[in-house]
């Protein structure tokens, strides 16, 4: 079983609530932000991940049924790539999943680092240059290191998360209607 982190906030009851709910549904690890920093919190998951595959989500997720079998079963398909689980594009009902660039990664809702990129990442992460001018932007990081490197990853459509419809803590000036249109619950 691949090991799960959720980056939660503690501060904000719903959100910790839902990181607690996410633990027993995906019997993972909740990393939480002690620092009010959403990167300081990403750089934690990473090194919580310890080198090895993980599956990152956050604490604003509503997962679909049977999350875990899907999810499991979509990576040993794409083991060796980065699989992101969310997407808002429009190109999702007609195109379904895909392989995408590294460059049009985007959202960190719920994505899986392989093994072999594990490392990199956590490397990469804490001195990329993009953390100062947003440092919210874990999908960014990941994007960054994609392109540096080269890959290509993979989008799993239909989403098997959901973004609550919740405003963001970390940046209240998001819109909080920010749903997966090919989520089922």
């Amino acid at each position: 079983m691949i090991p799960a982190f959720i980056r939660a906030v503690p501060w904000d009851d719903r959100r910790a609530d839902n990181a607690r709910a996410l633990r027993t549904a995906t019997g993972g690890r909740i990393v939480w932000d002690v620092q009010h920093h959403a990167y300081v919190t990403w750089i934690d998951a990473l090194r919580a991940a310890a080198g090895g595959a993980a599956l990152h989500l956050e604490d604003d997720v509503q997962l679909t049924a049977g999350w875990r079998e899907k999810v499991e079963a979509v990576i040993a398909e794409h083991r060796d790539q980065v699989v992101q689980f969310f997407s808002m594009r429009g190109a999702d009902e007609t195109a379904g999943s895909r392989t995408e660039p590294g460059r049009t990664f985007l959202m960190a809702q719920c994505f899986y680092v392989p093994a072999r990129l594990a490392g990199p990442l956590a490397g990469f992460a804490p001195g990329w240059p993009g953390r100062i001018a947003d440092p919210t932007g874990v999908d960014l990081t990941v994007r960054a290191l994609l392109v540096e490197r080269g890959e290509s990853y993979h989008l799993h459509v239909p989403s098997l998360v959901q973004h609550q419809h919740w405003r963001s803590v970390i940046n209240p000036r998001r819109q909080p209607g920010r749903q997966s249109r090919s989520f089922v619950p």
